[in-house]
């Protein structure tokens, strides 16, 4: 009976993290929505050496958040950790 009643609490809990997780997702996409009439205003221009840092800085976040991923593969073995860090690196490379 013990097991059981850890089953469930794990399930609860896995649950409850499922909603949080949901409940932020929707939160980003609202946040997003909501600022987007001031980003589509803006008369902001940039330089082609600007662009070419974010490109660069963007690569390197992809490639050590796919690092990471692939590291949390190799030690966990869930293969959702395999395909996200290979997209990562991909998209990085």
């Amino acid at each position: 009976m013990k097991q059981s009643k850890k089953s469930d609490s794990f399930e609860s809990e896995d649950q409850h993290r499922s909603t949080i997780a949901i409940k932020i997702g929707l939160l980003i996409v609202a946040i997003g929505i909501a600022l987007y009439p001031l980003a589509a205003g803006a008369d902001y221009k940039s330089s082609s050496d600007f662009h070419s840092a974010m490109e660069i800085f963007g690569s390197l976040l992809g490639i050590v958040v796919g690092t990471v991923f692939l590291v949390h593969f190799y030690s966990l073995g869930k293969r959702m950790y395999l395909f996200v860090g290979m997209a990562f690196l991909l998209n990085g490379g």
